[in-house]
């Protein structure tokens, strides 16, 4: 048979093998009853005419499991970075709707804290961070807290130290047998998208140990990476300590200083055992201050 003769035969061929498209039947489904049937006729039967309520269900089913898995996979991402974030086991489940406001000045400040979370990304990007410095027992590492869950549950990784740990981690370095660099210490905690710094204290001041603290605060400031610092110190003392410069870098970007003023509601609470635990009363989080 000539070339001519076999092209002549194979559009024949290929409707006989796939049939005619839009070809329709009457069904009916088990579970949906009668519809018309539409795909491809092969002989006297119609190919690819599946129920359309079937598909549909099984569409949806498809994409609910997928949003499962895809929902499964971000709870054991966010647990992993909660877990490596470092907070003590007693703040970990602090968040901003347990929080106690004992005075409208700690509802200003839970405010303020709340929109820094919510708008880490903005602040990730402008490297803008957060202090707060005033009298112990007033909510601060609280706030850190309730802020930590607030950032990763958005994905983004957060690691909790006090002063003393993160200079620690750095003299450990010192010595010959140490596991890690200098350099390696300070690229991790350069590197993490919020480094809370817990506990600033007037002990820390030897040369060594506020060279290490500016070191990893400078640098993190040059990355444009966000840091909150806690202190049961005053403003004044903060800025003797660290210097303006310093705590202006910390804030730049529409960042802030925190003045935790109130008195202590732990030592309320140890005075007067009958003392009502206050929920956080009603918040216009609209109108929360812009940062």
């Amino acid at each position: 048979m000539s070339h001519s003769q076999i092209d002549s035969h194979l559009p024949q061929r290929a409707d006989t093998l796939l049939g005619a498209a839009g070809a329709t039947e009457e069904r009916v489904c088990p579970k949906h009853g009668p519809y018309q049937a539409a795909g491809y006729r092969f002989g006297e039967r119609v190919l690819g005419a599946e129920c359309p309520h079937c598909r549909t269900a099984q569409q949806q089913a498809t994409a609910a499991a997928t949003a499962g898995r895809d929902a499964e996979r971000r709870r054991e991402r966010v647990a992993a970075l909660r877990e490596h974030a470092g907070l003590p086991l007693r703040f970990r489940e602090r968040h901003f709707g347990n929080y106690q406001t004992p005075c409208p000045e700690a509802v200003k400040v839970a405010r303020v804290a709340c929109a820094f979370a919510e708008r880490f990304e903005d602040h990730l990007g402008a490297g803008s961070g957060l202090v707060f410095c005033g009298r112990p027992g007033t909510g601060k590492t609280h706030l850190a807290a309730a802020i930590t869950r607030v950032v990763t549950a958005g994905g983004r990784a957060v690691r909790y130290l006090t002063v003393a740990a993160a200079l620690r981690a750095v003299k450990d370095t010192w010595g010959p047998s140490a596991g890690q660099t200098t350099h390696q210490v300070l690229k991790t905690l350069r590197a993490v998208d919020l480094l809370i710094l817990d506990e600033v204290d007037l002990q820390y001041s030897s040369s060594a140990d506020k060279l290490i603290l500016l070191e990893i605060i400078n640098g993190r400031y040059e990355d444009m990476r966000p840091t909150l610092l806690i202190a049961n110190l005053t403003y004044e003392e903060m800025e003797g300590y660290l210097g303006e410069r310093v705590l202006g870098r910390l804030t730049e970007g529409n960042g802030a200083v925190l003045a935790f003023g109130w008195d202590s509601y732990r030592r309320q609470v140890h005075l007067d055992p009958h003392l009502p635990l206050a929920d956080v009363p009603p918040v216009d989080w609209t109108q929360r201050p812009s940062l």
